[in-house]
């Protein structure tokens, strides 16, 4: 409580809780990311791909990570399918 009546008789406590509010977004959109590097790499060891992890992320994603203007409206159901396919199909049957 001191230091937020610091802010205030300073006149600076709108910035104070802007620095506060940019942390937490910050820490949340770093563990948004974590969280979905996590989900491709376990879809990635599911698919028994035998390229490396990059490279496979770069076949799914292509070029880069992400795709401007593409929108998870835009897929159809062939294209799903596909992407399932490529995803999780076994290139080798195991001995």
């Amino acid at each position: 409580m001191d230091l937020m009546d610091r802010y205030i008789k300073q006149g600076r406590f709108g910035k104070f809780v802007h620095g506060f509010m940019e942390a937490e977004y910050e820490r949340k959109k770093q563990e948004a990311e974590r969280d979905n590097e996590w989900k491709l790499w376990v879809a990635y060891v599911h698919s028994y791909s035998e390229k490396t992890y990059d490279e496979w992320k770069k076949q799914i994603f292509g070029t880069s990570t992400t795709k401007p203007g593409k929108s998870d409206a835009d897929l159809t159901d062939e294209g799903i399918k596909s992407i399932i396919d490529s995803l999780f199909t076994d290139p080798k049957p195991r001995e």
